[in-house]
């Protein structure tokens, strides 16, 4: 969800600022058009989405090597420790 709001923020904020932007970058005539810039903010949903499966993939992974008993037990011990 983050993500997403991050990407739609993004693109109405570049979207309304582009004249400044390409004026402030010394290239008037490079302003981006709104099929670029869905092309852009599909990409990056595209690559968090990517991400996101490869971080819950980390951990169920992880999680998935130890039995649950002693996965509980190891934290139990580590916040007495603590």
């Amino acid at each position: 969800m983050g993500a997403i709001c991050g990407v739609i923020a993004a693109f109405f904020i570049i979207y309304e600022f582009r004249m400044v932007i390409a004026t402030s970058l010394g290239l008037p005539n490079m302003q981006p058009t709104i099929g670029s810039l869905i092309i852009l903010a599909v990409a990056s949903l595209m690559i968090s989405a990517f991400t996101v499966v490869i971080a819950c993939l980390y951990s169920v992974i992880r999680v998935g090597r130890l039995e649950t008993y002693i996965m509980i037990s190891r934290n139990i011990q580590e916040q007495i420790q603590v």
